[in-house]
């Protein structure tokens, strides 16, 4: 498992939530804030060497989210984990954090840049506090996904189950331990094909494999199943205006979750201007990048340049 330096993280508590905040500062010479946000199914661990890499354009702020990375869920304090609750946790981490009053960049990760678009939907005063947008494999709705598995009468099913409290500990103890995973992990690779569960070498494929463990094992599982359910019909262009920033959109060219072509026409309606690049990258995301050197090889040219300056 990736080591932090315990410097770098922070206890953070926002609306009776508690987690943990990671702070990097620049690198470099930017007097850059970077506000870095992960996806489901992630933590600040997964995510390190990347926040490493934008380190090197500006300080980095990372909050956990809610139900991942070992923070509490929504459900502790009363309320769901829905695409609007992320919204208002975000709008209050940036409040806690005073970012409100920096001038700041947001990069965003997948479901993070849901809860993000959100956010900017429902404050649309922040864009005047805010450069520009980066997604990096975000969407905006259920159409965007290339294939049905969430919209299926049988997922919705075990998606309402899951999303339960007695249902998804019954899943977890059964499904989510070490020797269940293990096994699911060896199908992800051989009977049903997943490109994350591939890799070249033995040592990638034990780091991978460690890391997977712990999401799985400690992210909360009614979160994980909730949200799921959430993106099985969501629609965040509808009745909604253009956001007024720049957004700079991520693809892969081969993302096993999401059609691209209908990624880039759901942005492109949701924020005034908006570009698309490729990255250096064949799936949705790796389990786990070894170093930052890693991260610069994956990010587009064009990306870095538009970070530098």
């Amino acid at each position: 498992m990736i080591k932090i330096p315990t410097k770098e993280i922070s206890s953070l508590n926002v609306g009776g939530l508690k987690g943990r905040l990671l702070k990097l500062d620049s690198r470099g010479k930017h007097n850059t804030d970077i506000l870095l946000i992960y996806g489901i199914h992630s933590s600040i661990e997964r995510m390190y060497t990347t926040a490493k890499f934008h380190s090197g354009y500006g300080r980095v702020w990372m909050p956990d989210l809610p139900g991942f990375g070992g923070m509490d869920s929504f459900y502790t304090v009363g309320r769901k984990p829905n695409i609007d609750d992320y919204a208002d946790y975000l709008y209050s981490c940036i409040k806690a954090l005073k970012l409100d009053s920096k001038r700041i960049r947001i990069v965003s990760m997948s479901f993070g840049f849901l809860a993000v678009t959100r956010m900017l939907q429902k404050h649309p005063e922040l864009t005047d506090n805010i450069e520009f947008v980066v997604s990096f494999v975000g969407f905006g709705k259920t159409a965007d996904f290339s294939y049905s598995t969430l919209t299926r009468p049988s997922s919705k099913i075990f998606l309402k189950f899951g999303s339960t409290k007695i249902g998804s500990e019954f899943i977890r103890l059964v499904l989510f331990n070490k020797i269940s995973l293990r096994a699911m992990f060896t199908a992800f690779r051989f009977v049903k094909p997943n490109p994350k569960y591939k890799h070249e070498t033995a040592k990638a494929r034990s780091a991978a494999t460690e890391m997977e463990l712990d999401l799985w094992s400690n992210n909360d599982a009614r979160t994980k199943f909730y949200t799921y359910k959430v993106l099985s019909n969501f629609d965040l262009v509808k009745g909604q205006k253009p956001i007024d920033l720049s957004l700079y959109d991520i693809t892969t060219p081969t993302d096993q979750y999401f059609n691209n072509s209908s990624v880039s026409a759901t942005l492109s309606k949701l924020y005034k201007k908006s570009s698309t690049y490729t990255a250096n990258l064949k799936l949705h995301a790796p389990s786990v990048i070894g170093n930052e050197e890693e991260v610069a090889n994956i990010y587009p040219e064009a990306i870095k340049k538009i970070l530098a300056e």
